[in-house]
């Protein structure tokens, strides 16, 4: 009824206007036939232009819509993907089910992402694994593929990389910068926690004789005297001293023993006197390895029993008067 009352309103308001012109003398019957033509010409056409414009209009804000929800969902993916792999490798431990995890998330992240970058990826997490398997990854190591990992995101989300020379190299400069600064931190958070273990076990540790201290606030250092004083009779230090280092490598404590002349040949024959074994490393004798892991309690006995064998040692090959 509504729509039908507007129709009866429209050509009422027509004829009105057409009787005006004629009536009027604006425009003589066969002009107003023309006029109302043109105008009909040119209603259709605003007609059809705006039809146009409109679903241009809803087509464009629909594939805006579109590129915005999978803009969103890439995202993310990509952000799921690296707390994924944080999770997998925070412990620098590398389980089968965790290579399974991994990849279903490459998979995942395979429907957004071109073949290209999926092999750059790959390959980044290939080197992060492979690192903790073989026991020579840390967090500074690790950094390097995190930063190319999520360059390949960043130019999947935001467009090509710029191809200036320029750009190149100052993205590079500062990437550096950053890894070496988190380098520096990380290094001495560890050297600060070396360094407190070092003092605890300094204190716990029986020195049996030797001179005991600290080199480079990490590692511990034992020294065994053999040379004698021939006016007091008295040990004294001098290229034969016997020491031994606990020195902190990849998690571990590496413990050596080694003379001051760096002879290795004198070592391996103490080693042998001491111990049947020399186990040969950078002219040292290779104790024992001891991961960070293990108490210090635990560490306490492998070193008393070490710096014990090396007093009744010296004492009954170098005995003073």
């Amino acid at each position: 009824m509504k729509n039908n009352r507007i129709l009866y309103v429209s050509v009422f308001l027509a004829l009105v206007a057409f009787a005006v012109a004629v009536l009027f003398r604006i425009y003589s019957i066969s002009d107003v036939w023309i006029q109302m033509f043109a105008a009909m010409i040119g209603a259709i056409i605003t007609m059809i232009i705006t039809f146009l414009l409109l679903r241009g209009q809803t087509s464009s804000e629909e594939e805006k819509d579109r590129n915005s929800k999978v803009f969103e969902e890439r995202l993310r993916i990509y952000q799921e993907f690296l707390h994924k792999l944080c999770d997998v490798v925070k412990d620098l431990k590398i389980e089968p089910e965790d290579e399974v995890e991994l990849e279903f998330q490459v998979a995942y992240i395979a429907m957004h992402t071109s073949p290209q970058s999926i092999s750059d990826i790959s390959a980044q997490v290939k080197d992060i694994i492979v690192a903790i398997k073989k026991g020579d990854s840390n967090s500074n190591e690790m950094l390097k593929q995190l930063f190319a990992i999520a360059d390949t995101f960043s130019k999947e989300l935001y467009g090509k990389e710029k191809d200036g020379s320029d750009d190149k190299k100052d993205s590079e400069n500062y990437r550096n910068n950053a890894i070496e600064n988190f380098k520096s931190i990380i290094v001495a958070q560890k050297n600060v926690t070396l360094y407190e273990r070092a003092i605890r076990l300094q204190e716990k540790i029986e020195a049996n004789g030797s001179k005991q201290w600290i080199w480079k606030e990490t590692t511990l250092v034992h020294e065994f005297y053999t040379d004698i004083d021939k006016k007091t009779g008295k040990y004294i230090d001098g290229k034969n001293t016997i020491a031994v280092d606990m020195l902190p490598v990849n998690n571990e404590y590496e413990v050596t023993v080694f003379t001051r002349k760096d002879d290795e040949q004198q070592i391996k024959k103490i080693a042998e006197d001491i111990w049947g074994t020399f186990n040969a490393l950078n002219k040292r004798h290779l104790y024992a390895k001891i991961p960070y892991t293990k108490s210090d309690e635990e560490i306490v006995d492998v070193m008393s029993k070490l710096l014990s064998d090396i007093r009744k040692y010296r004492d009954n090959k170098f005995p003073t008067k």
